[in-house]
């Protein structure tokens, strides 16, 4: 094989290999609500995903609604934008399933107007 062909397949697999570790760098987290709520200074404005179903109904306010999710370990609210909910089909209760969705936000955990309780705002 020639020299130069040799660099170029190289710095190919450099570059991939760039790309792929950068990529990871910036992914959400998957965490369970548990944790999150368990956690709630480590998580504190950082950017997460949560998965779970969605139970109950959405809460609209105004453009904006709240959601409660339940990941088996724990349930919390998610306050997302009114236009999100519509995707929803099905909220579970006692008899049956909800949608199972995955949700990356942002968890604020110590929110100064309310102190003790975890906020978790959807951004997708």
């Amino acid at each position: 094989m020639r020299k130069g062909k040799k660099s170029i397949i190289l710095l190919s697999i450099f570059f991939l290999f760039l790309v792929m570790t950068s990529s990871r760098c910036y992914a959400a987290e998957t965490v369970t609500i548990n944790q999150l709520i368990e956690n709630t200074a480590k998580y504190d404005n950082l950017v997460v995903t949560v998965e779970g179903e969605v139970i109950g109904e959405a809460l609209e306010r105004g453009d904006f609604a709240w959601i409660n999710l339940n990941d088996t370990t724990n349930a919390i609210g998610i306050w997302l934008k009114l236009s999100d909910t519509k995707q929803l089909q099905y909220y579970g209760d006692y008899g049956h399933s909800g949608d199972i969705v995955k949700i990356t936000g942002n968890s604020q955990g110590r929110a100064q107007s309310m102190v003790g309780i975890l906020i978790f705002i959807a951004i997708s």
